[in-house]
């Protein structure tokens, strides 16, 4: 028992680390307007209670704060991680907005071609990775002489 408390307790601190690591702003502002909302519970509760049958004045702060942080950081949570920086990923919007407005075929790939050949061409291996490939690049070098000798 005390395990499993133990992991969800720990999976709980991940998702709310991982909630204020990437998106700080929207995840302060959902917990401010859940505590705000909170404070003037008391003023509707009557309203929505006679209204929906529905008493919001039993739902706990930690509740609205859970409720604003995860409406304020929807769009977060349902999109895609993107593996391109976001100037390309802005490049790619605006040749589809610009597919949408009536550019040929042509210059649509030309202009796919042109970001391809631009990532290309800023890509630079750090000095890590170049030793390491300069390590297998001797290693296979090795491995040919001696297959031939």
């Amino acid at each position: 028992m005390n395990n499993s408390l133990d992991s969800i307790t720990k999976l709980i601190n991940q998702c709310i680390n991982l909630v204020f690591l990437s998106n700080p702003f929207r995840t302060s502002m959902g917990i401010i307007l859940g505590v705000t909302i909170k404070e003037f519970t008391p003023i509707f509760s009557e309203l929505t209670t006679n209204t929906f049958n529905l008493d919001i004045s039993k739902i706990s702060v930690l509740g609205w704060m859970t409720l604003c942080v995860f409406i304020f950081n929807f769009k977060f949570l349902i999109q895609k991680n993107s593996k391109i920086s976001p100037e390309a990923e802005r490049t790619f919007n605006l040749i589809q907005e610009a597919r949408r407005a009536g550019i040929s075929d042509i210059e649509i790939k030309q202009k796919y071609r042109f970001i391809i050949q631009q990532y290309a061409d800023n890509l630079a291996l750090n000095q890590k990775m170049q030793k390491e490939l300069n390590a297998i690049k001797q290693q296979l070098n090795q491995q040919l002489r001696d297959k031939s000798n």
